[in-house]
Formats: C-alpha cells, sequence, structure tokens
C-alpha cells in the first residue's frame, strides 16, 4: 500500500486531535524522555519532519544528517545526554554517531551536515577535507522515546568528521537555544 502524505495540522491543538483519532496517547508527551505536542508541532511547521499513513498507521518521516566525530587516537565523540531549558527535563542518548541533525524541508544532507558543524563543532571546518558520507540507512526506531505510540521512520545519512586534535578533552556541552547536550569521548561503537 503506497503511504499517504497527511496535510500538516494548523496548530498544536488540531495535532493532538490527529494524534488521538489516530490511537495516540498524547498524555504521555511532555514526560520523562518525551518532547511535548508543541515540540513536533514545530518539528512540522518548520520541516523538520512529515506525517504520512503507512499501513493505515500515522507515521512520522525524519530525514536526518548523522555526525560521527573521530579522533587521530581512534576515540569518538558521543553525545550523551540533553538537558531541555523549557522544563529542566534530561534525557539520556544513544546515537548512532556523535550528533544529528533534522534536515529541513528541500534541504541536502551535505547541508545539513555544514550546519550542524557551523552551529555546533566549528572547529571541524579547520579539517573540513575530513568531512564525508560513508553511508544512508532507512530505519524505523522501536525504542524512539521522543513521542511514545507515534511510530517513526528515520532516513539517517551518515557522515565523519577527524577532529583537527588527540581525543585528550573533557565531557564538551553544547548550548542551544532549547536545550543544552553533553558528550563525552568513547571507544567507536559501530
Amino acid at each position: 500500500m503506497t503511504p499517504v502524505n497527511v496535510t500538516n495540522p494548523t496548530s498544536s491543538e488540531a495535532l493532538s486531535a490527529l494524534l488521538i483519532k489516530h490511537g495516540i496517547n498524547v498524555g504521555e508527551f511532555g514526560k520523562g524522555a518525551a518532547k511535548t505536542v508543541e515540540r513536533l508541532f514545530g518539528e512540522l511547521k518548520d520541516g523538520e519532519c512529515s506525517l504520512l499513513i503507512e499501513s493505515g498507521v500515522l507515521t512520522r518521516q525524519v530525514r536526518v544528517a548523522v555526525l560521527r566525530i573521530m579522533f587521530p587516537d581512534g576515540q569518538v565523540l558521543r553525545e550523551v545526554f540533553q538537558e531541555f531549558f523549557e522544563d529542566g527535563r534530561r534525557r539520556t542518548r544513544k546515537l548512532d554517531g556523535s550528533a544529528g541533525e533534522k534536515l529541513k524541508a528541500h534541504e541536502s544532507p551535505e547541508k545539513a551536515v555544514m550546519r550542524l558543524i557551523k552551529e555546533e563543532f566549528p572547529l571541524l571546518l579547520q579539517n573540513e577535507d575530513s568531512i564525508e558520507k560513508v553511508d544512508t540507512l532507512v530505519e524505523e526506531d522501536e525504542r524512539q522515546k521522543s513521542y511514545p505510540g507515534l511510530r517513526s521512520v528515520y532516513e539517517k545519512h551518515i557522515f565523519t568528521a577527524t577532529f583537527p586534535i588527540n581525543g585528550t578533552l573533557p565531557g564538551i556541552l553544547i548550548v542551544e537555544k532549547d536545550k543544552c547536550a553533553g558528550y563525552d569521548l568513547v571507544d567507536p561503537w559501530w
């Protein structure tokens, strides 16, 4: 059966009604590691995801640029938590890479990874020739905790980059407008 695109709701209230219509308990959103309905509405509005109905199931489709930051000594930088400023909730992370960035509507994976690097890891621009696309994966993440009960399918564009110094840094904290993210150096897991 061919997936059917869903017209984006015009408000977070309309989005809640759509989710409920499809049997999703929005009462679980905004608790623990779960994001709020308002945050999902923002993702839809900003073109960071889309909704479709696939085999009768409401599905969130996300395109992501995943960046794996490696060091010359073999260690890898990995995001281990996010903390949201709006309510202080903290969630642990286990990404396929060091960091990820949702692609905007009509944005190429290459532009998204460069946006991620410029915003969060500008030091990597000193070693720009090390940035390379290595794979594209499409997978459903059954463990995703962002929006409980909402099926999510990810198109992941995997990039690697080598940090220009050895991995002797302590943990790193990146502060964004709505959250902060903590990183540690680990051995590669892929």
